[in-house]
C-alpha cells in the first residue's frame, strides 16, 4: 500500500495496523518538507496567513509528519 501526502486520520491509523496485521508493508512518499514547520514557517506566503488560516495549515502540516 502506498500513500502520498495523506495526512494521518484514525481511518488511516486504523488501515495501516489492520495492513500490518495482514503482513502488508506500508510506504508513504513526500516531496518536500511540507512536514515540518520549521520549514514552512519561513514561507513567505504562510507569514501572511491569517491566525485562523495558519493554525488550520499547520494541523495539516503535522498531520502530514
Amino acid at each position: 500500500m502506498y500513500f502520498f501526502r495523506c495526512p494521518i486520520t484514525d481511518t488511516i491509523r486504523e488501515f495501516i495496523k489492520q495492513s500490518h496485521y495482514f503482513n502488508k508493508t506500508c510506504f508513504f512518499d513526500i516531496d518536500d518538507l511540507v512536514i515540518d514547520q520549521k520549514y514552512t514557517d519561513s514561507i513567505k506566503y504562510v507569514q501572511q496567513m491569517s491566525v485562523d488560516d495558519k493554525r488550520l495549515y499547520d494541523d495539516g502540516v503535522n498531520r502530514m509528519r
